[in-house]
């Protein structure tokens, strides 16, 4: 039927070649095509269009001439002013970087409907067509905004260097050599080294060049080989799907000060992980960093690399917690010691997540988890490592200083410190955390082995299944404050098996308000329990005012006879209870012989008259022991 047609407007330059970016001293062209807009095939028509820039918001109208009689294509054009104050003076005010709109009023589209067709274009960026970089390059504010339209490479043996000032932005969801990790997205790949040095005035932006940004419109920078060094501070990130990926490499020597891939006081906005690895033998670089903000997102790494220093990092969360996450940490070499320090992060809700670590021969590791805060609603610590080497002191985990608050899971808490440990063992410091509000304040699991534990000066308030839970861990617990932990689990449960027996004082600890608190009393809620063939010094306590038992032996007598839980104090309603009459005897709060025939029994003898430290033992006797020795007094 008959119609009128479609109009479509566009930003060319003066040959009326499409134009994605104009450069200082060119000329804006606009062009529209519009075959009804041909009123008179005698004579030149004219159109108008409405110019305006992110500078002059307010439009420029730009009247449009036809390019000859019954062509129905119009043209002109109009100067830039770089350096003028806005003014609707025929010319169109402008920064670099700016973007341009050309809106053309369309009196008949296709329905016959009066439309507005748009269309965009750039003024002053530095257009990087996707390709490899030939040599050492610097880009720097007096080339800035540069706008990559597909993935550029910074070959091996060549540095490119961004400059304080510079802004780098990406065609959004594109990449014109469909190439590398994401066919359909930019990325800035790095084989040489990539130099990003912002200052902490004046930052280095990575950026889409969307209309309306959204996450994912480019990939990231993208490290690959040994070569692929990223030295890169004080930049900010936007709208990206890894801020940082590694792919690839050769092992390199631990406590290598290269750092390979140091990223310090950078800002990560709107986009996936800030920083990621791929998981390969190879990749075994590096990782330093440092001083960061991420802005609900996380941490993805599992190279196999034996060097990671993530600390002084802030994390801000959305509804969820974002999690630093590690996997593959592995060393196999005698003379190697690995090293991870996650310390001094802020999480607004967050988790450490360290999953499938390795050690095999003599290597060693040190791991140190450190003065992080976690906010309400996080989850916490995480950790499994496999030591196949022939000693439990090969690995040293520290986990100190850290504040965690969990989350509500219903009528319960969860998050909290969890440690799982393969093979050798571990040798475990939890010293001078506070936890509050979570699922356990620790929970420790050797599988294989007997692991060392020293669990000092700890606070845990309100742990829905357990204060401290240790399964075939030797060491010392002393110190700690537990209270309201569990609601029908234990404070303090510790358990060993015939084959890894293991041996723990505890001792200076005050536990309360632990166990059921519906009343009555079970054997599946104490705020002691000791378990299995465990051996356990437990002196100079308070224990009281738990709702459940206050300590359970659930050592068989044919393992050993007596708990010794001498100079304890156990309240004002127990002590009462042993001060009436003879003792040894049941006692309501203790789980034991009197109990069940099968176990030891607990030796209160010595229980304090108040509170550690100040109250004193009461008056005892001391059990006298028997031996057969020689005439040198030996066994």
């Amino acid at each position: 039927s008959a119609q009128s047609i479609t109009g479509t407007v566009s930003f060319v330059d003066g040959a009326g070649s499409s134009v994605l970016s104009y450069n200082p001293g060119d000329s804006l062209y606009v062009l529209v095509n519009d075959a009804d807009r041909n009123l008179d095939a005698s004579a030149l028509d004219t159109v108008s269009v409405y110019i305006s820039s992110d500078k002059e918001a307010v439009e420029e109208v730009l009247v449009l001439t036809e390019t000859g009689n019954d062509t129905h294509l119009f043209t002109a054009f109009m100067s830039f002013d770089a350096s003028g104050a806005v003014a609707s003076d025929g010319a169109l005010q402008v920064d670099r970087g700016n973007e341009l709109t050309a809106r053309y009023r369309d009196p008949q589209d296709d329905f016959n409907n009066t439309t507005n067709h748009t269309t965009n274009s750039f003024y002053g960026m530095t257009v990087i067509n996707g390709g490899t970089l030939a040599g050492n390059t610097t880009w720097n504010p007096a080339g800035s905004p540069y706008l990559l339209t597909g993935d550029v490479t910074v070959p091996l043996g060549s540095v490119l260097t961004i400059d304080a000032g510079t802004e780098v932005r990406f065609t959004p969801i594109s990449d014109d050599l469909s190439s590398g990790v994401d066919n359909n997205r930019i990325e800035l790949r790095v084989e040489g080294r990539l130099e990003v040095n912002g200052t902490a005035t004046d930052s280095v932006f990575f950026k889409s060049n969307g209309q309306v940004p959204a996450s994912g419109d480019w990939y990231g920078i993208v490290s690959y080989g040994n070569e692929g060094d990223v030295h890169m501070g004080y930049s900010s990130f936007n709208h990206y799907t890894n801020g940082v990926y590694t792919t690839g490499g050769q092992y390199v020597a631990t406590r290598n000060n290269g750092d390979s891939i140091y990223i310090h006081h950078n800002s990560f906005y709107a986009g996936g992980d800030a920083f990621r690895s791929n998981a390969t033998y190879n990749l075994n670089r590096p990782i330093v960093f440092l001083y960061n903000e991420l802005h609900q997102c996380g941490i993805f790494d599992q190279g196999y690399t034996s060097y990671r220093k993530y600390e002084h990092n802030t994390i801000k969360a959305g509804a969820a917690y974002e999690s630093f996450e590690f996997r593959q940490f592995i060393d196999q070499n005698a003379n190697h010691s690995a090293y991870l320090s996650v310390s001094n992060n802020t999480f607004e809700k967050g988790r450490i997540y360290f999953l499938d670590g390795y050690l095999y021969d003599n290597a060693t590791a040190s791991i140190h988890l450190n003065n992080n805060t976690f906010g309400s609603g996080s989850d916490g610590i995480r950790f499994s490592f496999s030591n196949n080497t022939n000693e439990a002191k090969n690995l040293n985990i520290d986990v100190l200083n850290n504040t965690i608050r969990g989350k509500t899971s219903g009528l319960s808490y969860t998050g909290g410190s969890y440690i799982y440990l393969y093979g050798k063992g571990a040798k475990v410091r939890f010293e001078n955390n506070q936890i509050n509000r979570a699922g356990r304040g620790l929970y420790i699991r050797s599988i294989d082995n007997v692991s060392q534990a020293t669990i000092n000066n700890n606070s845990v308030d309100s742990a829905s299944y357990g204060g401290f839970y240790l399964d075939k861990v030797s060491g010392t617990i002393e110190s700690n404050t537990l209270s309201y932990c569990s609601d029908d689990q234990h404070a303090i449960e510790i358990k060993s098996d015939f084959n890894s027996p293991s041996i723990n004082t505890l001792q200076y600890n005050t536990i309360t308000g632990s166990g059921y608190q519906l009343g009555g009393l079970a054997t599946n809620s104490a705020a002691v329990k000791i378990d299995g063939h465990t051996n356990a010094l437990i002196n100079y306590n308070n224990i009281y005012n738990n709702y459940s038992y206050d300590i359970i032996n659930n050592v068989v007598s044919s393992v050993r006879s007596q708990l010794d839980a001498k100079y304890n104090y156990w309240g004002d309603s127990t002590t009462a209870e042993i001060n009436n009459g003879p003792n040894p005897k049941n006692i309501s709060k203790f789980y034991d012989q009197y109990d069940d025939s099968n176990l030891g029994l607990i030796n209160y003898g010595g229980y304090l008259n108040a509170a550690y430290p100040g109250g004193t033992p009461s008056a005892q006797s001391i059990t006298g022991t028997v031996s057969f020795v020689d005439g040198a007094g030996s066994s």
